[in-house]
C-alpha cells in the first residue's frame, strides 16, 4: 500500500467531517446519521470537490 493513500483518506474524511461536525453534539445517534447522509449526498453530486481533496481522477467515475 502506498504512502499516499492514508493521507488521501485522511483528507477526504475531514472534506466529509469538518464542515457538518464541527463544534456540534447531536442528541442522538439518528441526528448525526442524518447529518452525514446529507453531506455524503452533497458530495456524491459535487464530483468535482471530492476529486480536488483526494487527487484521484478516477474517483468520479465510480
Amino acid at each position: 500500500m502506498s504512502a499516499a493513500l492514508p493521507q488521501s483518506k485522511e483528507r477526504f474524511l475531514k472534506l466529509l467531517l469538518r464542515e457538518r461536525l464541527a463544534n456540534k453534539v447531536f442528541d442522538t445517534l439518528d441526528s448525526l446519521e442524518t447529518v452525514l447522509i446529507e453531506r455524503c449526498q452533497w458530495l456524491m453530486n459535487n464530483p468535482t470537490t471530492v476529486k480536488g481533496e483526494v487527487g484521484f481522477s478516477w474517483l468520479c467515475s465510480i
